[in-house]
């Protein structure tokens, strides 16, 4: 073959399309998955990499690292298309994450995935039309209302920039906090998955009597 058909060849190869899922899975649960596979197909990737963060801001009392890492694993068995990702960073950002990721994967098509509860703080971030500039943005809406209020966010935000979709799932609503408590009392709530509760009960994790009070009221 040579030099100007390599070129050719080069230039028609198509590059994979990954989404980067951050976030502190804490503990990972089906909206998780649902969002995954959502966007697995609504948005054409090949691949969507959980990334979960060691020191999450967002969860200062977050059950350890490798907990969390090994129940994402278990919940990504039945998924082919999905894995996880370990990073040396502490948490997720913008500015220096995002690099990170690009020489991670210096040959793909990367779109980051993140809730609409987490978009406005994300686009009020400095330089992030910068740190976007060739990254694509794959949001998660739990309802019709939510998908509407996230899409006007959009509109006003001026980042036109940004390649952006809004994709839905009603099992998005499910929220890490019920999930905590109903495995802290032993009960049962929608979104919980069986292999965390395996793990969980195996590995005695959310069991503080302190926290399990607290999450009970917030």
């Amino acid at each position: 073959m040579d030099r100007a058909a390599k070129e050719r060849r080069l230039k028609t190869k198509k590059k994979p399309r990954i989404g980067i899922f951050p976030g502190a899975f804490d503990p990972v649960h089906a909206g998780h998955v649902a969002f995954a596979l959502t966007a697995l197909q609504k948005g054409n990737l090949d691949e969507v990499v959980f990334l979960p963060e060691r020191q999450p801001l967002s969860r200062p009392g977050a059950e350890h690292y490798a907990h969390r890492v090994s129940m994402i694993k278990s919940a990504l068995r039945p998924h082919p298309r999905c894995s996880v990702l370990e990073l040396a960073e502490r948490r997720f950002r913008t500015t220096k994450t995002l690099p990170t990721l690009r020489a991670v994967f210096p040959d793909a098509e990367l779109f980051l995935l993140i809730s609409s509860k987490a978009l406005p703080d994300l686009l009020q971030r400095p330089y992030i039309g910068q740190a976007f500039k060739d990254f694509g943005l794959i949001i998660g809406a739990g309802n019709k209302a939510d998908l509407s209020r996230t899409r006007e966010i959009l509109k006003q935000s001026g980042q036109c920039s940004i390649r952006t979709l809004v994709v839905g799932h009603s099992e998005m609503n499910v929220r890490s906090s019920k999930i905590r408590y109903a495995l802290r009392s032993n009960g049962y709530a929608t979104g919980l998955l069986a292999s965390v509760r395996s793990y969980a009960r195996r590995e005695w994790l959310y069991v503080s009597a302190a926290a399990h009070s607290l999450e009970k009221y917030n």
